[in-house]
């Protein structure tokens, strides 16, 4: 777990600094997203020795129901 002092505060997304950790992913500060800074750290390690081809993220939603696809998209031109 990634964030134990949103979770003693009763928040699973959201830091001590009451920010949503998955939105701070980008552009991240090593003050008030320390845990976010050494996940991406330990992927670029990972990445040294190993290809990653895909990342699955099975949790959750506090909402949704049932299986649903949900993520980003990406604007990717084809040469």
């Amino acid at each position: 777990m990634i964030n134990p002092d949103g979770v003693i505060l009763g928040n699973s997304r959201c830091g001590a600094s009451g920010k949503d950790l998955n939105r701070e992913f980008r552009a991240t500060s090593k003050i008030m997203f320390p845990e976010v800074v050494l996940i991406k750290n330990l992927i670029d390690k990972i990445m040294e020795t190993h290809d990653l081809e895909v990342y699955l993220d099975f949790h959750g939603h506090s909402r949704k129901k049932n299986m649903f696809i949900f993520g980003p998209s990406y604007n990717i031109t084809q040469p």
